[in-house]
Parts: C-alpha cells; structure tokens; sequence
C-alpha cells in the first residue's frame, strides 16, 4: 500500500450520468450518497451532471458538491451560479473567448474549468488560463478513436499545463489505471495511473517524448514503482495539476488500484 493515500484523495469525479454509464439520476444519486459513506470516500470526487439536467438533480435533494457541465457556453453561467439548491463546486465549460469576461467573473464564484482540445492548446494560452485563475479540461476518449488523443499529444498537453502552473483535469476513457485496448473496441485507452506518473516526470522537468513514453508504459511494475516512489511533496505537486478524472464507474479504478496494490480492496459501496 502507498504510504499516503492522498495520492488519490478526491481523483474519481462521478460521471455515472454521462456515456457509457448512462445511469439515471434516481439511481446515481444515491449510488454517491453511498460511496461517500463508503470505506473509499476520500477518493472520491464531485457530482458530474450536466446544467440542462440541474432541476431534475435538484428535485433530488443533493447534499454534495456538484461540478456542473455547461454545454452552451460561458453565456449560462449566470444560470448556473445563481442557484441556491445546488452546491456548485466547480464548472466545466467549452472554451469560447468571446465569453472570456463571463469565464473571468464566474471564478470568483467558483473553480472553472475551460474545456480545450488539446490541438488548440498552446503555451500562450496555458499562460492566459492560469493567469485568470481559470482550470483546463481535456477530453482523453470518446464514441470513436479519433477521440483519444495519441501518447505525444496528451504529453503535450501535460507539459505546456505543468509548465504553465494550470491546473487540469481530464473526462473520458480514463476507468482503467493502466494503458490498454479495450478488447470490445479495439481503441487504446490512456490509464489514470499512467497520467500520475507522466504529470510527475513533468513537474520534474521532463519534456514531452519522456512523458509520452510514461503514457505508453502498459507495464505495471513499472508504474507502481513510480507511484510508490513518490515522496509527499511529490504526492502533492502532482495533485495540484493534474486534480480529477470524470469516470461513469467508482468501482473500476478503486479495483484496478487495489489489484495493482496500491489501495485496500473494495468490495462495493453496499448500496
């Protein structure tokens, strides 16, 4: 077991909602209530729902911190913000710089994060987005391959991120904690385990072919050692880039993390 958890304190935020998982409202709410009470509550991180499903939420009586997408843009934001039925601890917002002042005012409300792809990236923006406080959200995975990003355009993104002092998270095709195909697909998904690993060779120095190869590694030993390896401060410089992953499953990385030894086992929430 790691010698401090933190590692992965609060890193499973609950898409349960979203695609492939789908999961109704009714039956996901009270799956997070339940994993909150949970052995494994510290792993886990906000509510995902989207803002155009906000009432339906709301009607459920949540008493968690959401992060809520907005889909239409910086303009819904006010929208959003106003509400006093939901606790809004973060919003996930396409990036559209003609709303950059609504981006800008909603951070002293709340955590922003700005969704870019990972082509449209590019240093002076990573600047522009820290600079105002405002997060980045990237998209690791999707309906199709085209949806996930290759080893040296995620490291890319990983380094012009850490370098530029931006917080980031990551949404999609993230359940496993190691690179792999997924035998029904065939689309090669990145392991969370990996990006832990690859955001700490950043915060090291590492330029992007390093970090790349770090993305790549399907070897488990290989990972775990380097997660072992890290030292507290290490531990925390990593968590304060790379924040969260949206997954549709809790229970798929916790039993990923607890085969490769890196957590207890869980056997579920009991829900």
């Amino acid at each position: 077991m790691t010698d401090r958890p933190g590692l992965f304190d609060h890193l499973y935020d609950d898409a349960a909602i979203f695609p492939p998982g789908d999961a109704s409202l009714e039956a996901a709410v009270p799956a997070h209530r339940a994993w909150l009470a949970s052995p494994h509550a510290m792993t886990v991180g906000t509510f995902v729902c989207s803002a155009p499903r906000l009432d339906d939420l709301a009607r459920l009586g949540p008493d968690f911190p959401v992060s809520v997408t907005v889909p239409d843009g910086p303009g819904a934001l006010p929208g959003v913000l106003d509400r006093v039925d939901i606790d809004v601890a973060s919003v996930e917002v396409p990036l559209d710089l003609d709303g950059w002042p609504e981006l800008e005012g909603a951070v002293h409300r709340t955590e922003v994060y700005a969704e870019v792809r990972l082509a449209d990236l590019s240093v002076t923006l990573a600047a522009r987005l820290a600079s105002a406080g405002i997060r980045l959200k990237v998209r690791t995975g999707g309906a199709d391959a085209a949806m996930f990003p290759t080893a040296a355009a995620l490291a890319e993104g990983i380094v012009t991120a850490v370098r530029a002092d931006l917080p980031f998270k990551l949404t999609a095709g993230l359940h496993h904690a190691l690179r792999h195909r997924d035998p029904a697909t065939g689309f090669e998904h990145h392991g969370f385990g990996n990006v832990l690993a690859a955001t700490a060779a950043a915060v090291g120095g590492a330029g992007p072919e390093e970090v790349a190869v770090i993305l790549d590694d399907t070897d488990a030993d290989t990972v775990v050692t380097t997660l072992r390896a890290l030292s507290p401060a290490q531990k925390g410089s990593v968590r304060s880039r790379f924040r969260s992953f949206g997954t549709c499953s809790i229970q798929e990385p916790l039993e990923d993390l607890a085969a490769l030894g890196l957590l207890p086992a869980t056997t579920g929430t009991g829900a």
